[in-house]
């Protein structure tokens, strides 16, 4: 199961031994496996080409969300986990840990460049453990004023988070699949996500994208949808269908496909 090559595209974004340890083992292992398998068709072709296998030993299976979790709550409950939090009325969400890869730089300057009456009705939090390479990033989200850092969250707490944010954002430079904007999508969270990797594939027409690279464009994007009540709405209603359409029993009959090709042609062979 190939996730990301992102050892391999950015090993710059990683720990250099994980990166040396990767390109060391995985990848001469990889290229011997029977059957290879991707979460993306994006992660697929780098596959392809990185690797040099033929399409025919790769089988996308995408991931899937768990819908009895990540679905939109009672506002009863969801104003207790507010109260208990002490959070905003309403607040901008992004997920995923502190590291080169998430580009929270970028993120923080579009941020900035918000006006200041709309980063004060809302605010900015962070959920998502520390990484590495993010001593200097911890150190700037402490100076900032219109900002929360929850840390790391239980997924139950994390589903409550997904409920109440007025906006998901989600500026990563590379993924290889993104599960946090398709959770957000099934708990009604309008999305706004990077076009980079994999998520256009995955989240399809029903997140509102920009340049990860441009800090304008993003800021641009959480400003418009922002600023519109029935955008939101509409991106909150697609959303939920459109993560719908992942769920984790249909991963794992796929995966269960390609273990038994496998295991069929091994008996053929007398493997």
């Amino acid at each position: 199961m190939i996730h990301d090559f992102s050892f391999y595209r950015h090993p710059d974004w990683q720990p250099e031994d994980r990166s040396e340890f990767l390109r060391l083992h995985f990848l001469p292992h990889a290229r011997e496996a029977d059957a290879l398998v991707t979460a993306s068709d994006f992660v697929r072709k780098e596959a392809e080409g990185i690797l040099g296998v033929p399409a025919e030993r790769i089988t996308v299976v995408p991931e899937g969300v768990d819908h009895a979790l990540f679905r939109p709550y009672a506002s009863g409950v969801l104003a207790d986990f507010r109260h208990a939090r002490g959070l905003p009325e309403r607040f901008i969400l992004c997920v995923g840990s502190i590291e080169p890869r998430k580009n929270l730089p970028r993120l923080l300057k579009a941020y900035a460049s918000l006006p200041g009456p709309l980063r004060l009705r809302y605010p900015l939090v962070l959920a998502g453990f520390r990484g590495w390479a993010d001593d200097a990033m911890m150190r700037r989200l402490r100076s900032l004023a219109d900002f929360r850092y929850a840390g790391y969250v239980s997924d139950q707490d994390l589903a409550h988070l997904y409920n109440l944010a007025s906006v998901f954002v989600y500026p990563s430079l590379y993924e290889g699949f993104g599960l946090p904007p398709l959770e957000a999508m099934a708990c009604g969270a309008p999305v706004a996500a990077s076009r980079a990797g994999s998520l256009p594939e995955v989240l399809g027409s029903d997140a509102a994208f920009f340049n990860p690279h441009e800090t304008s464009e993003i800021a641009q994007t959480l400003k418009r949808l922002l600023a519109d009540d029935r955008r939101r709405r509409g991106l909150s209603e697609l959303g939920r269908r459109h993560a719908h359409r992942f769920q984790w029993g249909d991963t794992a009959a796929r995966l269960l496909k390609v273990f038994s090709a496998v295991d069929a042609h091994g008996q053929q062979d007398g493997g």
